[in-house]
């Protein structure tokens, strides 16, 4: 009597078991990998937006560094990674799947070499060891190519941090855009950087192409060059041909999944630098602003004396000498960029003190010290909510603001 047991207690393994044994081995790591990866981006964008509180309201580029025009990509020099790139790409798109796919970059070579120990066994001879030898050119130019359209997307992100940015100023200040027509300077610059962008996708998304079509080549080159050593030493069966079709065809989603790997190791540093670079800046100044030494009725209310800069040795503000007495009110009329809104950052502390430079005013924690920008800014909500923030309702202060602002009307 033929033993039956055995035999369906192998098929039920194969066809059932391993199928639910790998799906469910699947579902448990891409959940921890989504625990993990969230918990890892969670954190460095809320060490990215606590840095972005930190920076100072400007920059200057520092002493040691080549004056270049600021329209020029700047890949690898001084740039300034933009806040929303690094939030969005930097960390939600590197981190997404990062930790699966340097599982699948390590695992995929070992899979490789299973699956050519058994391609060796069907074939019986050396041809199987010679045809896989084709994988390795096509992993060299693979790595090769990607190298050099990493190249590439350094500056695509340079072209798209400008084109982001020039799209946040000209959304923010469109009124004054349109009263003073600069619409076609606005679309200039924002065509400059698109056209750029687009440039630098162009080359590549046609080394992406060149690399993909590479590795589609895998499955058939690997399978002539085996048949070929093979029939030099003898003819082959035709099940077997079919046997090493399907080997083959595992063995280029194992390819893939190592030239993957090889791509995402190449963005990961690139998308740390960036982030490297955005928290490498300085920050706001501290303890540049002090309360008034003198307490008296008549002591000034706000003084400012010395030189102040942006960052570096050179002044953006040089030997100042202001003191505003309680109860003023005080207009600054200068030119454009002669350092009006300069003068209002250095009064709430927003630059560096030269030497002994100073400021003394109400610290803006305070409450006593607002500054208004000339560009209107509000957050999501109602407008009381806008006025009151987190403050008690005061209805007759609440209705001065209003009138004040202007908004009585609305």
């Amino acid at each position: 009597q033929e033993d039956y047991l055995t035999p369906t207690i192998m098929i039920l393994i194969f066809i059932w078991g391993s199928p639910m044994f790998f799906r469910a081995t699947s579902i448990i790591s891409t959940l921890v990998e989504g625990h993990y990866t969230q918990i890892c981006a969670s954190g460095l964008a809320s060490v990215v937006f606590d840095k972005a509180l930190r920076t100072p309201a400007g920059s200057v580029k520092t002493e040691q560094q080549k004056e270049v025009d600021d329209e020029e990509p700047d890949p690898m020099g001084q740039h300034k990674p933009n806040l929303v790139q690094i939030l969005n790409v930097d960390i939600v798109d590197t981190w997404g799947g990062l930790l699966a796919d340097v599982l699948s970059t390590v695992t995929a070579p070992f899979a490789a070499i299973g699956l050519l120990v058994m391609m060796i066994h069907q074939i019986g001879d050396s041809s199987a060891t010679v045809g896989a030898c084709y994988v390795l050119p096509v992993l060299l130019l693979t790595v090769l190519a990607t190298t050099v359209a990493m190249k590439f997307w350094r500056v695509y992100q340079v072209w798209l941090d400008k084109r982001m940015k020039w799209l946040t100023e000209t959304l923010i200040s469109i009124r004054t855009i349109k009263a003073l027509a600069w619409e076609r300077l606005s679309y200039d610059k924002l065509s400059q950087a698109r056209e750029g962008e687009i440039t630098q996708a162009k080359y590549m998304l046609a080394i992406t192409g060149f690399m993909t079509a590479l590795q589609h080549t895998v499955p058939w080159g690997v399978l002539l060059i085996t048949v070929w050593f093979a029939e030099r030493q003898g003819s082959i069966p035709a099940h077997r041909i079919m046997i090493l079709q399907r080997l083959i065809g595992a063995l280029l989603g194992n390819v893939s999944q190592v030239t993957n790997g090889i791509t995402r190791l190449m963005t990961v540093p690139n998308s740390f630098n960036r982030i490297k670079r955005f928290l490498a800046q300085p920050d706001r100044p501290k303890d540049v602003v002090r309360p008034p030494a003198l307490q008296t009725p008549n002591a000034p209310a706000l003084r400012v004396t010395g030189s102040f800069t942006f960052g570096g040795k050179k002044p953006a503000l040089k030997q100042l000498d202001v003191a505003i007495p309680k109860g003023e009110l005080v207009g600054v009329i200068g030119r454009v960029g002669s350092g009006k809104t300069t003068f209002l950052q250095t009064i709430i502390g927003e630059l560096y003190p030269l030497e002994h430079s100073f400021v003394e005013a109400p610290d803006t924690v305070s409450g006593h010290v607002a500054y208004c920008s000339q560009v209107p800014w509000i957050f999501e909500g109602t407008l009381r909510e806008n006025i009151i923030t987190k403050s008690a309702m005061h209805q007759e202060r609440y209705y001065s603001c209003i009138y004040a602002a202007g908004l009585a009307p609305d």
